[in-house]
């Protein structure tokens, strides 16, 4: 027993993250995960997160339930955690001990020790460590492989298709002048992946190598006993200090600060929505507030062996018109049966479809061959001329970044979005932001066209990865969290994002309506909160150049910000976390007044059911010493339109 614990034994363990300190390095540990985040020093994000993984042969992740926790502030500045998490799903039951431990020299470590408790097939089970993106990448290191040799290398820049690191015992990294961070791994062959290949802001440290077989075994009674220690060392002696607890020493939080400069303008990417799954059909009003969006096209995808693609094509051609809409067709082969393309050409001519873009897949899940490419333009370019072509992959970036197409390529690249490959939970989502932009850098470095990303969704929409039977790869539920000002939010960082940086062709988010739509489609058409977001992007006829004082408090506000028609200066805010922040807004000098419209837990019913103005009524607010300081409600949205 420890000595002033905090037991939770059979119940619930707390949801708020508790602060702690191991010496000089801060962390953050979630009862509810087990996971320990957000290692820092002095200010300076050092490990993103270390965790326990049971993966499953379908590469899901099986959420552990934490029961047994135990908890120990020490008084000379560390440390200590135990809990059980138990993992059970389908079959599958395992559990596993974690103990946790700092101390006041700055080494923590993560014990790691499990027993499988039925006979299941898994494709991995142990611990992984996160690295931060924007601290670590292109940032030379030191890897001590298991043979005890070392090799100086460095974190990669872009995003690798391959491990960057293999057979790792331990990594060395100087994170400040004076101090080296090492991380130790034990119990198994350990590698990294970019993660940023599936849009995860991180490099991950796992095992076991993926060279071995999988899914593999296990038997009921196996053990997995792993460990992962993170040392800080100085070069200079520090003469170690009573540290106190982060817990009650907490400084208050200052505001965000957000510079946006409208002098320099750049231009917006074409925005379309994809069409329902299920159901594509659209009520009158349905198509009334979509219209009021000025959407660029609607995705329809058309599985050429399935039977009902004709009906589904023909439906989207009368919501485009309805619309004003172009479409971009996803035309998935499966075999080179000439008749079938050859009939849907005919019909997209019968129809006089607006067709803007042919999206050109093979199967669901692959990488487009560059021989079906061609074969497919040869018979669809002649009937529709204005349309241009995009192939890649429906899937994640991993798969077109493993198979890049040649630079001179007369088609546009293409990968679908979504921040959940690895995590689920509402922090890794918004830290999973910054990995859409490295996507968009590291195309521009191999391919000469702009980047298609269609479909950007919450939830993949398959699992083109799975093992077991082609019907783990079809459909999946949308996330619960589709209709919830926090999707709003992460959507407004999306376009934040991915129209920051290089420039992309087009986006296509979400669906229509439905459950991964923007609107509800039972009872009364009513709207959800991230259709006020694309109201608004709507507005903007160019883009603003905005930057954070601090660049860590992207993960708690997003802005976007841009001119109208009018060439008035509007500015999109989102609060990405559950808690009233303070933010602090600089636009250029000429300004001086603005009108302000807040969406937030007490008025989004209403906002859902008045769509069409609800920006319009807004409150006016005078600028101080060239800013304007206010308050965001939890996962509020906020439009600001500032006036000289």
């Amino acid at each position: 027993m420890l000595k002033n614990e905090v037991l939770c034994r059979g119940e619930e363990p707390p949801s708020t993250a508790i602060a702690l300190r191991a010496g000089p390095l801060e962390l953050l540990f979630e009862p509810k995960s087990g996971w320990v985040r957000q290692v820092r020093l002095e200010n300076r994000e050092v490990v993103r997160a270390i965790y326990g993984a049971i993966r499953d042969r379908n590469w899901t992740t099986v959420l552990p339930v934490v029961k047994d926790l135990a908890f120990l502030q020490k008084e000379t500045g560390g440390f200590e955690i135990r809990f059980t998490a138990t993992c059970r799903q389908k079959g599958i039951h395992f559990v596993w001990r974690g103990r946790i431990t700092g101390d006041s020299s700055g080494k923590i470590r993560f014990e790691f020790h499990g027993e499988a408790h039925s006979n299941f097939l898994r494709n991995r089970i142990g611990l992984c460590l996160l690295y931060p993106i924007v601290e670590c990448s292109g940032r030379k290191c030191v890897v001590e492989h298991t043979d005890g040799s070392s090799e100086r290398t460095a974190f990669p820049k872009l995003i690798s298709p391959s491990q960057p690191f293999l057979d790792i015992r331990a990594v060395r990294q100087k994170v400040t002048p004076d101090a080296t961070l090492e991380v130790r791994f034990e119990g198994d062959i350990f590698e990294m992946e970019d993660q940023r290949n599936w849009t995860d802001a991180s490099f991950k440290v796992y095992s076991t190598p993926l060279v071995r077989p999988f899914p593999a075994l296990v038997n009921k009674g196996d053990t997995v006993k792993q460990t992962v220690t993170l040392e800080l060392v100085r070069k200079s002696a520090v003469r170690r200090k009573l540290w106190p607890r982060l817990a009650d020493n907490l400084p208050r939080r200052a505001p965000v600060e957000v510079t946006v400069n409208f002098r320099r303008l750049r231009s917006k990417p074409l925005i379309g929505l994809g069409m329902r799954g299920d159901d594509p059909s659209l009520s009158a009003s349905a198509i009334e507030r979509l219209g009021n969006l000025n959407l660029d096209h609607l995705r329809v995808d058309c599985r050429l062996w399935e039977r009902d693609w004709p009906r589904r094509f023909k439906q989207a051609c009368m919501q485009a018109e309805c619309l004003g809409a172009g479409l971009h067709v996803a035309v998935f082969l499966w075999e080179k049966d000439e008749s079938v393309l050859r009939q849907l050409g005919q019909l997209s001519l019968a129809l006089r479809a607006p067709v803007r873009l042919w999206l050109v897949f093979y199967r669901s899940e692959a990488f487009t061959p560059e021989p079906w490419i061609k074969w497919t333009r040869e018979l669809l370019a002649p009937l529709a001329p204005l349309a241009k072509f995009a192939a890649g992959t429906d899937a994640n970036f991993a798969e077109l970044n493993c198979q890049r197409p040649p630079r001179d390529a007369d088609w546009l690249p293409c990968c679908s979005m979504n921040p959940q490959v690895h995590a689920s939970d509402d922090l890794s989502l918004i830290e999973n932001l910054a990995g859409q932009a490295d996507v968009v850098r590291t195309v521009r470095s191999f391919c000469a066209q702009p980047l298609v990303v269609s479909t950007i969704t919450l939830l993949p929409r398959n699992n083109p990865n799975a093992t077991e039977t082609r019907r783990a790869r079809e459909s999946l539920p949308a996330d619960p969290r589709q209709g919830s000002l926090f999707a709003a939010g992460w959507t407004l960082g999306s376009l934040a994002e991915l129209t920051g940086t290089q420039p992309v062709h087009s986006l296509t988010y979400y669906e229509t309506l439905g459950p991964r739509g923007i609107m509800r489609d039972r009872g009364p058409t009513r709207v959800s909160p991230a259709y006020h977001v694309f109201a608004g992007f709507s507005e903007m006829r160019r883009l603003a150049e905005s930057k954070f004082a601090n660049p860590r408090t992207a993960l708690q506000l997003a802005v976007l910000a841009g001119v109208n028609k009018k060439n008035r200066a509007i500015t999109l805010l989102a609060n990405l976390t559950g808690e009233v922040r303070e933010v602090q807004l600089k636009p250029n000098p000429r300004y001086r007044t603005c009108r302000l419209k807040e969406l937030n837990e007490a008025n989004v019913a209403e906002a859902s059911c008045l769509p069409k103005n609800w920006w319009r009524c807004t409150q006016a607010c005078a600028l101080t010493g060239g800013a304007l300081l206010l308050k965001l409600s939890p996962y509020a949205l906020a439009r600001l339109e500032l006036r000289p």
